[in-house]
């Protein structure tokens, strides 16, 4: 063993000692500062990827198509109406027409409010054939039109006086014929025909949607 330098003898020694501690307790102090500032970097990593994990999130949510909204019941179903015609509140024009359904679900619905829009006008409606009927000694006829609610019915009023001798119904109540002379007729209408027929509303009464001074369009 190489004997200490003669300036380190005595308590010198133990003074060298003690700085020889000091200096070894002090070097891991770098060592804890790199897993400090490593510690730093994973967390930074971390919120980095969890931003970007959100971001994506987001963007699938974004772009997820969005759930359709379940089928009205049928019978709460209003049928439609051609647009710009009666019903969405637009002015009334010449030729316009509407869906006899789906004036029967208006009336239905709001009775008084359908009366101020409709009532007194003169407008062309449009649907399908149930029926006809043919008052006595009136020199009229009826014809029905097909309805959403089995209670209230479309009712369309023709006279005849100065076109046929008489109006009648053949082929067991599938149609209705006006009879010219005694060797000419017309079918006028069928049972299931789609038709449009122009006339004026006279609103609901009881169990009845009434156009009167009809004529048929189509």
């Amino acid at each position: 063993m190489r004997p200490f330098p003669k300036f380190l003898s005595g308590g010198s020694v133990i003074l060298f000692l003690c700085l020889a501690w000091a200096v070894a307790a002090a070097d891991p102090a770098p060592a804890r500062d790199d897993e400090v500032q490593r510690q730093a970097r994973e967390v930074q990593r971390l919120r980095e990827e969890l931003k970007r994990a959100q971001a994506e999130l987001d963007r699938l949510q974004r772009e997820q198509p969005k759930p359709e909204k379940p089928p009205r019941p049928a019978d709460a179903a209003v049928p439609a109406v051609t647009p710009g015609a009666l019903g969405d509140g637009a002015p009334f024009e010449p030729g316009e027409e509407a869906e006899a359904a789906a004036l029967v679900e208006r009336f239905r619905a709001d009775p008084e409010g359908a009366t101020r829009r409709y009532a007194e006008r003169k407008f062309r409606v449009r649907g399908t054939v149930t029926g006809f009927h043919e008052p006595l000694m009136q020199s009229t006829y009826e014809v029905r039109l097909a309805s959403s609610d089995p209670e209230l019915e479309v009712v369309c009023r023709f006279r005849y006086a100065n076109l046929y001798r008489t109006v009648a119904t053949r082929q067991k109540g599938k149609e209705l014929v006006g009879r010219i002379d005694d060797r000419s007729s017309r079918v006028l209408f069928r049972k299931g025909e789609a038709v449009v027929i122009e006339g004026k509303c006279q609103g609901r009464k009881e169990g009845e949607i009434t156009f009167t001074s009809c004529e048929k369009v189509r």
